[in-house]
């Protein structure tokens, strides 16, 4: 049988960090646009909005 530990686990904070999780509407994010460009590191990606209701994200 196996021992409980009698200290309840504690989320690091750093793992609480990577773990939250933001949320944005895509009407928000388009700005009645098409297009986003979202900078990366030293890159940036375009996400683009399809006639088609679709999302598709490119590095450029």
């Amino acid at each position: 049988m196996p021992i409980a530990d009698s200290k309840p686990a504690v989320p690091h904070r750093a793992t609480e960090e990577r773990t939250r999780v933001l949320r944005f509407r895509s009407t928000e994010l388009f700005n009645g646009g098409r297009r986003v460009i979202i900078e990366h590191g030293s890159g940036d990606y375009c996400l683009l909005l399809t006639r088609n209701d679709r999302l598709i994200l490119t590095k450029n």
